[in-house]
């Protein structure tokens, strides 16, 4: 099984009861450190039917088409039932966070934040919905320190009402709950945040 298992995919489960392959879908996936564990459901069984596998582990379980003789399979029956969502977003005065030339005639990888109000936005030609709970583009900043675009651009926000120091009374501080969002589809995430100035430290802690 070369590719990584999705919800919803199908595949071939090798059943030591019947000593044959037949047809599943894969109904979870769970993952903890370096392993994975799959459950997946057989076509025409109820669910107390469903086995749970190791991945990868071919004499288990292979993508459909593979060990069952005739079976029809296209890319398409490969697929999970539900999309997979993935959003890379650069926050940035700029209308770019690539280095154009880099690029090379390719469709660009990051999306862009210029610290714009929630709400839809194209992106490659698809549309997505994301931004600000405000209007934060006059806080969008860009250093010209670093030559990658990605860790000189940033948009600088104030603590959250939430934060031990704005709890206190700091007139010095402005602190307000402002909130950055993402509309995605019911599901789980890995989420990956980078942050930082490439000219100041931050005086918080996080």
């Amino acid at each position: 099984m070369r590719e990584i298992p999705v919800e919803g995919m199908q595949v071939d489960l090798f059943d030591k009861v019947q000593n044959n392959w037949v047809e599943g879908a894969i109904e979870k996936v769970e993952r903890s450190g370096d392993q994975v564990r799959i459950t997946v459901s057989r076509k025409g069984f109820p669910p107390q039917y469903n086995s749970v596998v190791s991945w990868p582990d071919a004499k288990a379980v292979d993508f459909c088409g593979v060990k069952i003789q005739d079976r029809i399979c296209n890319e398409k029956s490969k697929k999970p039932a539900i999309e997979i969502f993935e959003a890379k977003v650069c926050f940035t005065p700029l209308d770019y966070c690539e280095d154009i030339e880099s690029l090379e005639g390719a469709p660009p990888s990051w999306m862009i934040d210029q610290g714009k109000t929630f709400g839809e936005k194209s992106f490659n030609s698809k549309k997505f919905k994301y931004g600000w709970s405000r209007d934060m583009s006059t806080m969008a900043r860009k250093r010209d320190i670093n030559d990658d675009i990605l860790l000189d651009s940033f948009l600088m926000f104030p603590p959250s009402t939430y934060h031990p120091l704005c709890q206190a009374a700091n007139p010095e501080l402005s602190c307000d709950s402002t909130q950055w969002s993402i509309e995605v589809p019911i599901g789980k995430y890995a989420v990956k945040i980078t942050f930082g100035d490439a000219e100041k430290v931050s005086a918080f802690e996080f």
